[in-house]
């Protein structure tokens, strides 16, 4: 790591202390006897509900959450017959989704009424012990998840609960919207600071006296989306799932200031329509999505809704700004990450994996990425966001960790991608044959003197696919000695794989009983 890395590391560091003092100081007060007077006062009336259809639930998510499985990100967790509020959090992430409440809507969604009924409990046992006291619970970016999941409730459970606990229901929220508005400031850089500009934009719209917060969030969301979207859409932490919560938020906004008569800006309408663009390019035939950068693949039903109809079915060719291309042709699909290395706060979950790719045919995958592993612990974590956990070329040893993991840097900032430069290359080229993509990277070159070049050929058809790897001397380096590399492919679960003509080749059957053959040229053994 160069003197410049180091450097931007501590100011980073530095920054980051500064605001934890700041926020720390503040929550301090406003918990205090003395503080808690000046929020905790505050109600109002709610006049709009989050629109429950553009976050769906998976009822049979719903289901296994009834019957005592509360696994969430952080954690592995099955306690059958226990409130799992009163479990002792297995770490620091489980506890915040926990108290984020999105999976509310999985339990809401679930086929027995059990399902909405013990949401409902859920949220009041919240308030009745005082959840706003906690301060785990109350980080800006959490009460911003936990309004929003509380306002998609809320049709449901006023057919569930006396109008008492209604009542205290309603203020909890109110008293949530503007702890939010006094700590919203402060929140940590990056994605949690943009859900947080949504989350005060939304419990403005949410109660008939928030104008004023309507205003402040849209100029704190005005702000950072044009710092972390990106001009096609793209989310700057490359993950393509993190545009699903986004999306869904600012068409709930969208909504709200149509509810309220109030003007809604042309850039927000306009990167919507971005973003949605993204979201179909990373979309398999399945309808769900390519797991990259941290991101998980979703349901169909989940992301539907999120998307105009007419975009739906149509997908565009490739992401300059994000790194994505898509080769498309019949019923095959390949998504490949060509991006830059991601940097700061944004990569704390992007993966060091460039030239991955993923492929399906018909809505089955075949080739795919592991995705990322949150629920098995950190060391877990890290190595589903490492070269082995995608299908790419990697070196059997010696290569440069690419992961902030040790020191106090790590301590403090997390596992973010170190600021490494890996020159990402990429160059298409169509005609009436079919698509093709030339790519390379050089983050074998300081490990093994070696830049890494792939070259992916699909046939109009889409029935035939070719990819060349090479390895080249980087330049002013000498390359390593025979140095043992490998080529990952790594098959989806669904798919039937047998080996062909004496091991020389494997047949690759999918659920729908279409049937690939995999051959590799050479005498490397497969």
């Amino acid at each position: 790591m160069t003197r410049k890395h180091e450097l931007a590391l501590l100011i980073d560091m530095i920054t980051l202390a500064g605001r934890l003092f700041r926020q720390s100081l503040k929550t301090r007060f406003f918990l205090s006897f003395l503080g808690r007077r000046l929020w905790r006062g505050t109600t109002g009336v709610i006049i709009f509900d989050y629109p429950a259809a553009l976050r769906p639930g998976d009822g049979e998510r719903g289901g296994t959450w009834l019957d005592g499985d509360y696994t969430l990100p952080g954690g592995l967790v099955a306690a059958a017959g226990h409130n799992p509020f009163q479990l002792v959090p297995p770490s620091a992430q489980w506890q915040a989704s926990l108290h984020g409440f999105d999976w509310l809507r999985h339990l809401a969604d679930a086929a027995e009424d059990e399902g909405k009924q013990r949401a409902a409990e859920y949220i009041i046992g919240w308030v009745n012990m005082d959840g706003d006291m906690l301060r785990p619970a109350m980080k800006p970016q959490l009460v911003a998840t936990r309004l929003a999941a509380w306002s998609r409730f809320l049709p449901k459970m006023r057919h569930l609960a006396t109008p008492d606990m209604l009542a205290k229901v309603t203020t909890s929220m109110a008293r949530q919207a503007a702890w939010l508005d006094i700590t919203a400031p402060l929140t940590e850089d990056g994605l949690p600071r943009l859900q947080t500009a949504l989350g005060l934009t939304l419990s403005g719209l949410i109660f008939d006296t928030g104008t004023e917060r309507v205003r402040r969030g849209m100029d704190m969301l005005m702000r950072e989306m044009k710092r972390q979207i990106l001009p096609d859409g793209g989310h700057n932490s490359r993950a393509p799932d993190a545009l699903i919560p986004l999306i869904a938020d600012l068409l709930a906004i969208e909504a709200g200031l149509t509810a309220r008569n109030m003007p809604k800006p042309t850039y927000l309408t306009e990167t919507v329509k971005l973003m949605q663009t993204q979201l179909v390019l990373m979309r398999h035939r399945d309808g769900r999505l390519a797991c990259f950068n941290g991101g998980l693949e979703h349901t169909a039903e989940e992301l539907t809704p999120l998307l105009p109809a007419n975009k739906r079915g149509q997908a565009v060719r490739y992401a300059q700004k994000s790194g994505y291309q898509r080769l498309q042709g019949g019923k095959t699909c390949v998504l490949v990450d060509v991006g830059q290395t991601g940097h700061g706060t944004e990569s704390i979950n992007s993966h060091a994996a460039p030239l991955a790719f993923e492929m399906s045919h018909d809505r089955h995958r075949i080739i795919v990425n592991c995705g990322p592993n949150q629920v098995h612990g950190p060391n877990w974590h890290l190595a589903s966001r490492g070269i082995a956990a995608h299908s790419v070329l990697g070196f059997d040893s010696d290569m440069d960790d690419p992961f902030l993991r040790h020191g106090a840097a790590a301590r403090h900032l997390g596992p973010r991608l170190k600021a490494a430069q890996w020159d990402v290359s990429m160059r298409r080229s169509e005609d009436k044959n079919g698509i093709w993509l030339d790519m390379g990277h050089a983050m074998f070159v300081a490990s093994h003197g070696v830049r890494h070049s792939r070259r992916l050929f699909m046939t109009v058809s889409g029935e035939d696919i070719r990819g060349e790897d090479l390895l080249m001397p980087g330049v002013g380096v000498s390359p390593a000695n025979n140095a043992p590399f490998h080529l990952r492919f790594h098959l989806h679960p669904d798919i039937n794989a047998g080996l062909q003509r004496g091991g020389g080749a494997i047949l690759l059957v999918t659920p729908g009983g279409h049937g690939w053959q995999f051959r590799a040229a050479g005498e490397a053994p497969i």
